[in-house]
């Protein structure tokens, strides 16, 4: 498994939950647009358009049960071969620069809270075959399992959903951290997520610049 060999340029914003993934990506999607660069960008589970995807969605907030843990992280996999096929690859392939809120180091993360890793990468061989890609760079926003249970409860009205508990997210983070280590799924940078979301987009800029410059990125 090796990173993005297309024309493309592939980030994944990664990190546990509330470390402002989704802030981060939109902040870069804006400058990058500025900047006259073709951005596409999607959130995963795609709960927009892929059946699998809003399954999952009705699993994480406690609408239908949870399957087994790695029948869960089945689903993941397969709702991200329909994403690869339809979004990423073609974006890709025609120089775009790729946003995604979540991939695959999100499937290993979380997913080793009951399946050894290799399991887990293993499971994206057999799904994806010789179609997987992995990110140019995985931009791991770590913040503190406490400062993620702040965020947590500072939303009204939202009931925490099926990852967001202390303990969990306490092996989660650590999970990140260790993969963090390893050179076949991509390579992995992470940045501190407690600042102020304009201080943490600083210290994103020339880390995104300079995996877009390694590229053939499409300019508008």
């Amino acid at each position: 498994m090796i990173p993005s060999s297309f024309p493309g340029c592939f980030i994944a914003f990664e990190g546990i939950d509330h470390c402002g993934k989704f802030t981060q990506l939109h902040k870069v999607r804006n400058w990058l647009e500025e900047n006259g660069y073709s951005v596409s960008f999607y959130g995963e589970p795609n709960d927009q358009s892929s059946l699998i995807g809003k399954r999952i969605r009705q699993i994480l907030q406690h609408e239908i049960p949870a399957p087994d843990p790695l029948e869960f992280q089945r689903m993941f996999v397969i709702d991200r071969a329909q994403n690869l096929i339809c979004f990423l690859r073609p974006a890709l392939e025609n120089g775009h620069v790729m946003l995604l809120e979540r991939y695959a180091l999100s499937t290993l993360a979380f997913g080793m809270l009951n399946t050894p890793a290799e399991d887990l990468i293993e499971l994206h061989r057999q799904i994806l075959g010789p179609n997987v890609i992995w990110p140019d760079i995985n931009l791991v926003i770590d913040i503190s399992p406490e400062e993620s249970i702040r965020r947590i409860a500072a939303r009204k009205g939202e009931r925490p959903q099926l990852f967001e508990k202390l303990e969990k997210l306490r092996i989660v983070r650590q999970n990140y951290i260790e993969l963090s280590k390893r050179n076949d799924i991509g390579r992995t940078i992470i940045v501190s997520g407690e600042k102020t979301p304009e201080e943490v987009f600083g210290d994103i800029q020339p880390i995104i610049f300079a995996a877009i410059k390694s590229k053939s990125c499409l300019a508008i």
